[in-house]
């Protein structure tokens, strides 16, 4: 809805013309491929309800073409990096922050935000060890997760006291929230501005970086193929080929 209020600069239904009028001045913005892309999916799909609802007869965009390919991945924190916004996490953390004990979960277990947010008490299983992902996007998304060491009194503490149907975070807590806590922290660590899969990729990139056998990493992040989605969209090309010998909580400091 953002993209299409910068879109749309009046209430009236634009005509072709005028459409390509609109679009080229919102191109002047300086958005990003993706950003362009998906606004002009949006408009799309927009025009297609009103050509069913007979409000306008043509589509306006059929005859735009956005040029660019799509970037893939997200922008990731470096091993040092990622390093100093878990350190400052985890001081957070210990001092009942609970938005800090939700973004260690991403850069500790290479969650998606929706896979933290949405978990409740009764899927902290095993006494506390097993983080319980039991529904994702994908099947391969439905796993168990342990969960690091510095993690579980943190994970203890938001459990205490909820009935077991409860979120762990909190019962209204959306995955733009976790967006917010991570970029609060980014800011705090002074370290470049990330979302939530950010810190997933960087997760996968240093497991690879690590020695953490690819297809392992790809089955903790929920991938059916670690060729032609982690590989591809998460653990960058030089962590693919230097491969070590750790993992990722022992190199951020976490054992």
């Amino acid at each position: 809805m953002g993209g299409l209020r910068g879109l749309f600069t009046s209430r009236s239904i634009p005509t072709p013309a005028e459409f390509r009028i609109l679009w080229d001045a919102f191109l002047t913005k300086g958005l990003a491929v993706d950003s362009a892309r998906n606004t002009m999916a949006e408009a799309r799909t927009l025009f297609r309800w009103m050509i069913a609802k007979k409000l306008i007869g043509k589509n306006p965009t059929e005859w735009i073409e956005v040029l660019g390919r799509r970037r893939r991945g997200k922008p990731q924190l470096s091993i040092d990096e990622c390093a100093k916004l878990y350190s400052k996490g985890l001081e957070l953390a210990a001092q009942g922050d609970v938005g800090a004990t939700t973004v260690l979960c991403c850069p500790l277990m290479g969650c998606r935000a929706t896979e933290v947010t949405d978990r409740i008490v009764r899927e902290i299983d095993a006494n506390g060890t097993i983080f319980a992902i039991t529904a994702s996007k994908t099947r391969t998304g439905i796993r168990r997760l342990p969960i690091p060491k510095v993690l579980q009194p943190l994970l203890a503490g938001l459990c205490r006291g909820k009935a077991s149907s409860e979120r762990v975070f909190g019962e209204d807590v959306p995955r733009h929230w976790l967006r917010y806590h991570v970029q609060r922290l980014c800011q705090l660590s002074q370290v470049p501005m990330i979302s939530p899969h950010g810190l997933r990729g960087s997760w996968a990139s240093i497991s690879v970086a690590q020695g953490v056998a690819g297809d392992v990493v790809a089955k903790a992040l929920g991938h059916t193929s670690f060729e032609n989605m982690t590989a591809r969209h998460y653990a960058q090309p030089d962590s693919i080929a230097g491969a070590a010998t750790s993992r990722v909580a022992a190199i951020l400091g976490a054992n």
